[in-house]
């Protein structure tokens, strides 16, 4: 049997309510910075993409009803962009590697995800397949509005 992990960071750095941070391990990710100041955001063994994957910890969580409806990541870093104090910002970008500890086909790849206040975008490795003739065959990124 094989551990899978997905690892990510996120760019720029961002100032974050104290309600986000927590929410944010619910999520699977962890914060780095000063208290007050703007945070590095990554993820480190698993990157949850919907609610439903995530682990709510109560120890983390303290404070945040345990029956809070929380909406995909996408909407959720939208919500962190929307903070006055990261009006600067433009996008969050979110890159991540998926892994396994040991060398199985299938189970290592990448992916990469934009949130911009209007719209967002993800990519990963999967999108690439062959076509007829061995020709690479690239699936389109699809744009996303909110």
């Amino acid at each position: 049997m094989a551990n899978n992990y997905t690892e990510a960071t996120m760019t720029p750095d961002v100032f974050l309510t104290e309600r986000q941070e927590k929410l944010l391990h619910c999520y699977g990710a962890s914060c780095h910075g000063p208290k007050g100041g703007p945070l590095y955001v990554c993820w480190e063994d698993h990157f949850s993409e919907q609610p439903d994957e995530m682990d709510f910890d109560e120890e983390i969580a303290d404070g945040i009803e345990e029956d809070v409806v929380l909406p995909s990541v996408e909407h959720f870093l939208r919500d962190i962009l929307m903070n006055p104090e990261n009006k600067d910002v433009e996008a969050l970008n979110v890159e991540g590697c998926h892994r396994c500890d040991k060398m199985r086909s299938g189970e290592f790849g990448g992916f990469a995800l934009m949130v911009t206040r209007k719209e967002y975008a993800w990519c990963n490795t999967g999108m690439l397949r062959q076509g007829k003739g061995g020709k690479i065959v690239p699936n389109q990124i699809k744009v996303l509005a909110f």
